[in-house]
């Protein structure tokens, strides 16, 4: 799939992860995506995605997945419904879903290996897979604008606070390093979405 949606794809990926997750909290059937999906083109697989819930600029959940099997509309549905779930917040319920949160969907290039972030990572542009051993993490591309960090800030911060991973990670020849691009699709600037 190559890394590039139109408006009406967008507003229709906003409208499958609201509706999925919405559903899924009120306990109601969830429509099926998979004709309107295959008519606008986002029934292809893609090289990953996030769901990201915010309420009022506030994280509240962000769910991903790197290489899927699954088409984009399929991996949206999901991931949606499983960010409601991410446990590192408080679950979020049917009323503030339906109220208070804004979703952003992140539509991910497949990962590419790099050897020098700090040369190779263009802040705004790029997301960050750190993997050393078993642990890894990963910052979305918009994480770095949103917090004003250099590259420098935004790849050791990853490796460190995301994947929790010691020492000069800058120097370490056991981390490997990757990036990715994302087209990205915000609620607050799209609206709510449209089947």
């Amino acid at each position: 799939m190559s890394l590039t949606l139109n408006e009406e794809q967008k507003r229709f990926l906003l409208y499958v992860a609201r509706t999925a997750a919405q559903c899924y909290l009120d306990h109601t059937p969830t429509p099926s995506f998979e004709a309107q999906a295959r008519r606008l083109g986002v029934d292809r697989q893609c090289g990953g995605c996030f769901v990201t819930y915010e309420n009022d600029g506030r994280l509240r959940g962000c769910i991903g997945i790197f290489t899927p099997d699954e088409p984009l509309y399929e991996v949206v549905e999901s991931r949606a419904v499983e960010t409601l779930s991410d446990d590192r917040f408080k679950k979020i319920s049917s009323q503030e879903f339906r109220n208070q949160i804004d979703i952003c969907i992140s539509v991910l290039t497949p990962p590419v290996k790099i050897i020098d972030p700090l040369r190779q990572v263009r802040v705004g542009e790029h997301g960050i897979i750190v993997t050393k051993g078993w642990r890894s993490g990963t910052y979305l591309p918009q994480v770095a604008t949103d917090n004003n960090w250099d590259v420098r800030t935004f790849v050791t911060h990853c490796a460190t606070n995301k994947a929790g991973i010691s020492g000069d990670v800058l120097r370490d020849p056991a981390i490997t390093w990757q990036t990715y691009t994302a087209i990205l699709m915000y609620e607050k600037e799209l609206g709510k979405g449209t089947p």
